[in-house]
């Protein structure tokens, strides 16, 4: 819905003082002078369709009985004139005061208990902080209108710039100034009625025909702005619908794409640290063997070693043993002998002798005592 913020004749062309050099018609110059002022004001108009489900939700909490939220604040969407739910809760009126930021317009919406009446009433709280700058303000200004037709709901609409504006005591007494001026205002638009109404039949005029049709033309061209305006919403709504889905679907697939380019490098993970484990049991493996044949190698030189060692102690005890018989004979061998061939050649000897047979018995006991001895 399309909110004006000024007075309507301020939108509409002059109707008796003509302006210079006008080219067309009064109908076709009334409607390019409402479009020129419609698309001025436009900009500075405050949006309340943007996010109007969370103001409305808010709107409704407090003014439940059964909820327990009785105040919430409302703020512009950064740069821009589109009105949102900044926050909201069950504090009362001392935690909406501590939400109201010194650089910031915003509006904030409590309920507050009646002392007269003892129910609640709603207050509005149009805040501009001190360090708003001045064209904003004025801005801001200009939007009050539709906010108070939007919030209309409020029995009060304050403005506070500072903390000490917002107390709960300022609230019932403004609170209190309402309720005893609503008989007055009452009394006043009655007598107002009835002045009207006793007018009619006696200040009769004549009817203005273009008066009345450029009435009519003003009248179809706010029409029609207001049938644009809805159009274009709804093809604002249905163009952010379908961003959003597309936005929704590419969100899923991204999703599923990062899920599984994570997949595929954990089992790319997992592959590697197999892998490195199976080489590093090959190795493991292996150097147990070469250990292993090592050991079995040493084992082998240590035994044949020994061997060695043994056989060198085997035969230098051998020798010893055989040195120690020689030292230990009598007589030479080779005396023996000596001495045995050299009696042989000096005594003859003859077959029929009975002396030669003690010798030879001799002989042969020596040639035994002597193997034993070489033995």
């Amino acid at each position: 819905m399309l909110h004006v913020t000024g007075p309507l004749n301020t939108l509409s062309p002059t109707l008796d003082t003509p302006t210079p050099k006008t080219v067309g018609t009064s109908e076709e110059r009334s409607c390019g002078s409402g479009l020129e002022t419609f698309a001025i004001m436009s900009t500075r108009t405050v949006n309340l369709d943007t996010y109007s489900l969370s103001l409305l939700t808010a709107k409704e909490d407090i003014l439940n009985p059964r909820s327990s939220t009785n105040w919430a604040i409302f703020a512009y969407d950064g740069l821009t004139n589109m009105l949102k739910l900044a926050d909201s809760g069950a504090g009362g009126m001392a935690e909406l005061a501590g939400k109201f930021h010194i650089s910031k317009p915003q509006y904030g919406l409590c309920k507050v208990g009646s002392m007269e009446t003892g129910g609640p009433r709603i207050a509005m709280i149009s805040w501009v902080g001190q360090n708003v700058e001045e064209y904003r303000r004025t801005e801001c200004a200009s939007h009050i209108p539709a906010i108070k037709n939007f919030f209309k709901e409020a029995h009060v609409f304050i403005g506070a710039e500072k903390v000490e504006d917002v107390t709960e005591e300022r609230i019932r007494a403004e609170l209190s100034k309402v309720q005893a001026q609503a008989p007055t205002q009452w009394v006043r638009r009655s007598s107002r009625s009835t002045d009207k109404e006793e007018l009619v039949g006696t200040n009769y005029r004549k009817t203005n025909a273009a008066m009345e049709m450029r009435l009519i033309n003003r009248d179809s061209f706010w029409a029609r702005a207001e049938r644009e305006e809805e159009e274009r919403k709804e093809e604002e709504r249905r163009r952010t619908t379908e961003e959003r889905r597309r936005l929704e679907k590419e969100r899923v697939l991204k999703e599923r794409r990062d899920a599984e380019e994570r997949d595929r490098k954990m089992n790319e993970k997992l592959q590697m640290i197999e892998e490195q484990r199976r080489k590093q049991a090959e190795q493991e493996e292996q150097l147990r063997r070469q250990e292993k044949f090592r050991w079995e190698q040493q084992q082998r030189e240590h035994e044949e070693q020994m061997r060695a060692r043994l056989r060198r102690s085997e035969s230098i005890e051998k020798a010893a043993e055989a040195a120690a018989l020689v030292s230990q004979r009598s007589m030479n061998p080779r005396e023996f002998f000596r001495q045995l061939s050299s009696s042989s050649s000096q005594s003859p000897t003859s077959p029929g002798s009975s002396r030669t047979g003690k010798p030879l018995r001799r002989y042969q006991r020596s040639l035994t005592d002597t193997a034993f001895i070489f033995s």
